[in-house]
C-alpha cells in the first residue's frame, strides 16, 4: 500500500513539474485541448518588430477575435512585413500556428473598429 501511494505521489510530482515547463516555455495553449483555436486579426506595425539574430522578426501586438475581444499575441514572419497591413493569424491561446494578409473588407467589423483605433492615421 505505500508502494502505491508513493508511486503515485511520485507520478504527480513529475506531471505538474512538466506541466509548468509547458506553461514556461510556451506550449502550453499549443497541446492544451481545452484552449479553442480561433482566427485573431492585427494590423502591422514595424514599431512592434523585434529582429532576431537567427533572421527574420518577432512581432508583439493587440489582436482582436471577430467580437473586438481584446488578446495580446506574438508570432514570428521571415521577414518585415508591410506597415498597416491586416493580417488574420490562426491563433490557439497564444500559440500562432500561420497568418495570412487579408484586405479590410475581410476583417470582422468589430475587430475592424478596434484596429482602427490603434492607426495613427
Amino acid at each position: 500500500m505505500k508502494k502505491v501511494i508513493l508511486s503515485s505521489s511520485i507520478l504527480l510530482i513529475i506531471l505538474a513539474i512538466a506541466a509548468s515547463a509547458l506553461a514556461i516555455i510556451g506550449f502550453g495553449d499549443r497541446f492544451n485541448p481545452l484552449v479553442k483555436s480561433e482566427p485573431v486579426y492585427v494590423l502591422t506595425s514595424t514599431k512592434d518588430a523585434v529582429k532576431v539574430p537567427e533572421g527574420g522578426y518577432h512581432y508583439t501586438q493587440k489582436a482582436y477575435n471577430q467580437d473586438g475581444d481584446e488578446s495580446p499575441i506574438k508570432y514570428y514572419a521571415g521577414g518585415i512585413l508591410k506597415e498597416g497591413a491586416y493580417l488574420k493569424l490562426d491563433a490557439k491561446g497564444d500559440y500562432v500556428r500561420e497568418w495570412e494578409e487579408v484586405t479590410q473588407n475581410d476583417v470582422p467589423k468589430k475587430a475592424l473598429e478596434k484596429l482602427n483605433q490603434l492607426s495613427p492615421n
